[in-house]
């Protein structure tokens, strides 16, 4: 959950995109290679009309029956996310705080019976992160280099993951239906980076995240057909990226594939496999993350003290589970102090 405007346009495909303003948010390996520093405020979200109203009041206010019954009434699908992050970056270190993650989706199915999925998370973070220099002279076009980079957090995690019909509404009490449980600990991130000065050869990440994670994903209800659940999240993971960066006279051209794997490197999730691709040119960004069940488009406006981007999304929340796709929209904001 600690990403960007432009993370969220890559489908989180960007671990090897350095000297970008937003490069820490992909690996923290790539902190001695940024020299933006200063206290920024950023937010991002995700929405498809009026799942902005049904997410907050599912997590910010009591579950009523009232509140329950609206959503048979919605749309068979809602999803909303929303980031907001306070951050102060120094030439040492970087900190980090998350007052709120929010995440709310919803998707219903069977319209003569209908009933409804759902994966709600409010979550805080507070992080410490850094980065440095194992070898090498940073110059990442002309020389090898290896980074090493790594967080510390705190984190306050509260979901709640239910599946019921309307007869259930009709017989249960609904804040029986949806029951929210808490977890509180210290996890971490550690990452490294080499850089190879090759035209052809890209550059290389690994990142090993949520390290000691109390936030573990149910293998069931990812494999099914009903169930909203999130992967490669919130759970511990290995994270490897290839990619390179080209600088013309024309701007920037960056690609970056990721690949998510687990059980120290010997079952890799092709089937989460995300490109990502930026063009950056002065005051303007493009962005695009290809991956079996996302497609994004993004485009943003930046300046040393403010940006704004918004971009479009096609999205698969089921996977091969969900005939078709389903739209959205991200919207990112960030003021530097």
């Amino acid at each position: 959950p600690h990403t960007s405007f432009e993370g969220s346009s890559l489908s989180n495909s960007c671990s090897t995109m350095h000297s970008q303003s937003f490069s820490t948010r992909c690996n923290m390996a790539l902190f001695p290679f940024q020299n933006n520093e200063g206290i920024s405020l950023s937010i991002v979200g995700k929405s498809d009309g009026d799942s902005i109203d049904n997410g907050r009041d599912l997590i910010f206010d009591p579950i009523t029956e009232d509140l329950l019954r609206k959503l048979f009434e919605e749309t068979n699908y809602n999803s909303f996310t929303f980031n907001s992050e306070v951050s102060f970056k120094n030439s040492l270190f970087e900190i980090t705080y998350i007052p709120y993650y929010l995440m709310a989706d919803l998707y219903l199915f069977n319209p003569v019976f209908p009933e409804i999925s759902m994966n709600l998370v409010n979550r805080e973070e507070l992080r410490l992160s850094s980065g440095f220099l194992l070898f090498g002279d940073g110059d990442l076009d002309k020389s090898l280099n290896l980074s090493m980079g790594s967080s510390l957090f705190y984190y306050s995690h509260t979901s709640a993951n239910t599946l019921f019909s309307l007869f259930d509404l009709s017989n249960t009490d609904a804040e029986e239906l949806i029951k929210f449980n808490s977890k509180y600990g210290v996890s971490g991130d550690l990452s490294f980076f080499l850089s190879i000065p090759s035209d052809i050869i890209p550059n290389f990440s690994i990142q090993y995240k949520n390290i000691a994670s109390r936030i573990n994903r149910n293998e069931k209800l990812t494999n099914s057909s009903t169930r909203l659940e999130t992967s490669y999240l919130f759970d511990d993971y290995l994270l490897l990226g290839l990619g390179k960066s080209y600088k013309t006279l024309y701007g920037r051209f960056s690609y970056n594939l990721e690949i998510p794997t687990e059980n120290y490197l010997s079952d890799t999730k092709f089937e989460h496999l995300n490109l990502g691709l930026n063009y950056t040119l002065k005051l303007l960004s493009l962005f695009m993350g290809l991956g079996q069940n996302y497609q994004t488009f993004g485009i943003s406006f930046n300046s040393d003290q403010f940006k704004v981007g918004i971009s479009y999304s096609k999205e698969k929340d089921l996977g091969d589970f969900q005939e078709s796709y389903d739209d959205s929209a991200y919207i990112g904001m960030a003021i530097n102090l």
